[in-house]
């Protein structure tokens, strides 16, 4: 039970903007070639 109540309290949490968008900077992934070239031309 004190597992899923700890789990559970995880839906409480808010990020802000901020940090979403470090989060987001962070995760990014470096493709290389081909995928690189290929993001030039399609937005992902």
């Amino acid at each position: 039970m004190a597992q899923l109540e700890q789990n559970l309290a995880a839906l409480r949490v808010q990020l802000t903007d901020g940090e979403v968008a470090a989060l987001d900077a962070a995760s990014t992934l470096a493709w290389g070639y081909p995928y690189d070239f290929i993001g030039l031309r399609e937005p992902w």
